[in-house]
C-alpha cells in the first residue's frame, strides 16, 4: 500500500475538497442594503452540509488533478512517483493519519482493560 503523503502529486493536489451543500435561510438575522433614501433587507443564510460524515472526513481528503479526483492519504495512485526515493514517508509513530489508515490497523495493539 502507498501513502499518497509520499507522493510528489499530494503537496501539489488542492486542498478543496467538494461538499455537497444546501443553503439554509435564517428568518431572524438580515443583510441590508441601502441606496440612497431606499433600503432592501435580505434574509441572512448558511451553508449546512448535506452529509456530516462527509464534511468531517474532508480534512483527509485531497482533490487531484493528475486523472485520480479525490485521494485519501492512504490511497494507492496510478501516477505515484516517490517524493522520498524509493521510501515512504509514514512512520507509525509520527503520522496524523495513524488512526485513519488501514495501513496500521493490523500493526495497532488493542488492549482490554
Amino acid at each position: 500500500m502507498k501513502c499518497c503523503r509520499s507522493c510528489k502529486y499530494w503537496d501539489k493536489a488542492s486542498k478543496k475538497v467538494p461538499i455537497d451543500v444546501v443553503k439554509v435561510i435564517d428568518k431572524e438575522n438580515f443583510i441590508v442594503f441601502r441606496f440612497g433614501s431606499k433600503e432592501a433587507k435580505v434574509p441572512s443564510w448558511k451553508w449546512v452540509p448535506k452529509d456530516l460524515s462527509k464534511y468531517y472526513l474532508a480534512k483527509f481528503m485531497r482533490v487531484c488533478f493528475y486523472g485520480k479526483g479525490i485521494v485519501l492519504p492512504w490511497d494507492e495512485c496510478e501516477y505515484y512517483e516517490a517524493k522520498f526515493g524509493d521510501k515512504l514517508y509514514c512512520d507509525i509513530s509520527k503520522c496524523e493519519y495513524s488512526n485513519y489508515c488501514p495501513k496500521f490497523k493490523s500493526s495497532k495493539t488493542f488492549y482490554i482493560t
